[in-house]
């Protein structure tokens, strides 16, 4: 149960075979691994997916078990091979439940960009290109094979948003996170609307077929969808938006001479970093401004308001208001577009930096938006 809750916050579950997903998996080359365990994950898989109950302690097991084989594996080589079984996969009408091993393997790959990550500053790691454009795509092809599709639009938002926060922390490697977010930006946005344009054709081509068994040539009423099932319009147009205003601020930032002040907490240590980091934000902040993305808009406004306390504690109500409102404003039109998990999130930060900024009605009202 456990691994699931958490798992629900990033990702929610239910996996179906889609049409964007049927492509064969590239399946990174294997280290020197535990013959034993990687022979043990397919049977692991099947007992996790053929389980009744999702909180038997058979699969509960099987969870276990296959969280400690990919740690021997390696969690990116393991979910790509969790994926290939789950793909090709025919339930013959077996009651199965695909949907939690997408979702553990999902969870698997993001665990292993995350690590990708914290590499970069830690030990200087590299990520190439084609590498990190593999590891999103591998992402949003689990996320896309499910049922509640709008989460291949809020795990990459969460990453990209993950990317900009390093970024703007970043002396040394502003470029390679850079990169990597319009990487993930193209990875997230032609999948959705690969995903889309299958759902179109799909609808489209079951309409005809209704209008032939009927004769009718109006043809007869669709059946409900679930919209979690499915990805409208409106959705790819966020996506597509998104990614055009994040791509503007990496364009500018990219170019901008400014330099962040490295400093461990969210909060400058004295009042001589703070101002340095002051000197930078305010920099970074029209550049922010000018993209639009209320996320980003927030992040910086959070940040001046974290050195402006060491500085001028009573000028940072004012930022701690603008950080709440810009995220307030993000997670109303993410609600519309039903990505629950980001709105969700971003109202949460807007609520808590209301209060920061004394604003306890404004506070309360945000707290009624997340039910």
């Amino acid at each position: 149960m456990g691994f699931f809750r958490r798992i629900s916050d990033l990702i929610t579950p239910p996996p179906s075979q889609s049409d964007s997903a049927r492509h064969e998996t590239p399946v990174p080359e294997e280290p020197d691994v535990d013959a034993k365990a990687a022979s043990q994950l397919v049977p692991e898989l099947q007992k996790l997916i053929e389980a009744g109950d999702m909180n038997s302690p058979d699969a509960m097991l099987s969870i276990a078990e296959l969280k400690r084989i990919g740690g021997v594996m390696g969690l990116y080589v393991a979910a790509a091979k969790m994926r290939i079984y789950l793909d090709a996969k025919r339930t013959d009408g077996q009651v199965i439940h695909k949907d939690r091993g997408y979702v553990l393997a999902a969870d698997f790959i993001f665990q292993h960009v995350t690590r990708e990550l914290n590499g970069i500053d830690t030990e200087g790691r590299e990520i190439g290109p084609n590498i990190f454009r593999s590891y999103c795509n591998e992402l949003v092809a689990c996320l896309v094979s499910g049922k509640n599709v709008r989460r291949a639009v809020e795990v990459p938002m969460i990453l990209i948003d993950n990317l900009l926060d390093r970024a703007l922390s970043a002396a040394e490697h502003r470029d390679t996170y850079l990169s990597l977010i319009l990487q993930a930006l193209d990875s997230a946005y032609a999948q959705v609307l690969t995903k889309y344009e299958a759902d179109q054709r799909e609808r489209a081509r079951r309409r005809q077929e209704r209008k032939t068994e009927s004769g009718s040539k109006s043809g007869s009423s669709t059946a409900i969808e679930d919209p979690a099932h499915t990805f409208d319009g409106d959705t790819v147009e966020y996506t597509k938006e998104m990614g055009e205003r994040i791509s503007g601020f990496v364009k500018s930032f990219g170019v901008c001479t400014a330099v962040p002040v490295p400093h461990v907490g969210a909060v400058p240590p004295d009042a001589a970093i703070a101002q340095r980091c002051l000197t930078f934000l305010h920099q970074v902040a029209p550049l922010a401004e000018k993209a639009g993305y209320y996320g980003l808009i927030a992040t910086v406004s959070q940040r001046i308001a974290g050195a402006l306390s060491v500085t001028q504690p009573d000028r940072q109500a004012e930022f701690w208001a603008r950080a709440a409102m810009a995220n307030e404003l993000q997670a109303d039109r993410e609600a519309k577009l039903l990505l629950f998990k980001l709105s969700k999130r971003r109202y949460k930060l807007a609520q808590e930096f209301y209060m920061k900024a004394g604003d306890t009605p404004r506070a309360a009202a945000v707290g009624q938006k997340m039910g």
